[in-house]
């Protein structure tokens, strides 16, 4: 783990704002039958920073025809968000969705997130307290949670192996990557041929 520095700021963070769970419904079964559903509109906007870019990570459930995701009035400054989300079949799909935003700032740059639904609640964050863990928040039997900042120094590393075998057979290699919270990623195979 690459420790904090007076560097850390100089490149972008990376944010994750997610929201959603909800109330569990009385009886889950019939797999069919549709918990409440929450609309969600909110506001995020930077002081002192900039986002830099901004990926929506929404899932497919609820269906329900007459709800759209949508982000609008989006800068570099912030964006209002549309959604919903509800706890249907959430034995078997994630019941929250997430935004996860690249944000160049300072550690005194403020984070601010006007909630109007599903009920009414703002909050107001350094990003430097974000590098200490996540803030979780109830909002009308739901949560939002902010994820704790992921600087770009702690989230690339790079290294160098040498295979010392002759290179008279094909070989292959995957990188198995495993997290401080436990958490595990791994490429797929990278195949050589060995050599004529």
């Amino acid at each position: 783990d690459n420790e904090a520095s007076s560097n850390l700021w100089n490149k972008p963070v990376v944010l994750r704002i997610e929201y959603g769970w909800g109330q569990m419904s009385e009886n889950q079964i019939p797999l069919d039958r549709i918990p409440e559903i929450y609309d969600w509109d909110f506001t995020v906007s930077l002081d002192g920073a900039k986002i830099a870019e901004l990926q929506p990570c929404w899932q497919s459930a609820p269906l329900a025809e007459d709800r759209r995701h949508s982000i609008t009035k989006k800068s570099t400054a912030g964006f209002t968000l549309q959604s919903y989300t509800s706890r249907q079949r959430c034995l078997f799909n994630r019941d929250t969705h997430s935004m996860a935003l690249r944000i160049q700032g300072s550690p005194g740059s403020i984070l601010s997130i006007n909630v109007r639904k599903p009920e009414e609640k703002r909050i107001t964050l350094k990003l430097s307290d974000l590098l200490k863990g996540d803030e979780a928040y109830r909002i009308n039997r739901n949560s939002l949670k902010i994820h704790r900042i992921i600087p770009e120094l702690r989230s690339k590393t790079a290294f160098t192996i040498t295979d010392d075998s002759p290179g008279d057979s094909v070989d292959w290699y995957y990188i198995r990557v495993a997290q401080k919270n436990g958490q595990l990623a791994w490429s797929s195979p990278i195949w050589v041929e060995k050599r004529v």
